[in-house]
């Protein structure tokens, strides 16, 4: 089987397991004082890309899930703060 079709096929796994738990996120309610925190399940998936396939392909799951899930799950304001959290969790993956 050629390498890149492995890739994209494990990266569009990855981004359907990562929207699940992030599905499953929104679901956990969190009585915290800080606004749309949250713990984070999605980044597990990140974590397991960035060891097995690469930066550049986790970043783009990455980016793709937080527009989906604001999509699916959200708002325009949640879209804001998934991709500053996401972008930020992500610097300190790196």
């Amino acid at each position: 089987m050629n390498r890149s079709v492995l890739k994209l096929t494990v990266a569009g796994v990855s981004v359907a397991a990562a929207l699940i738990l992030s599905y499953i996120e929104s679901l956990i309610p969190l009585s915290i004082a800080i606004p749309g925190i949250r713990m984070g399940l999605a980044n597990i998936v990140i974590v397991f890309l960035l060891y097995k396939i690469g930066a550049k392909y986790a970043v783009c799951v990455s980016a793709i899930r937080v527009l989906i899930a604001a999509l699916l799950f959200g708002t325009v304001l949640s879209l804001a703060y998934s991709a500053a959290g996401a972008a930020l969790a992500m610097l300190v993956m790196l």
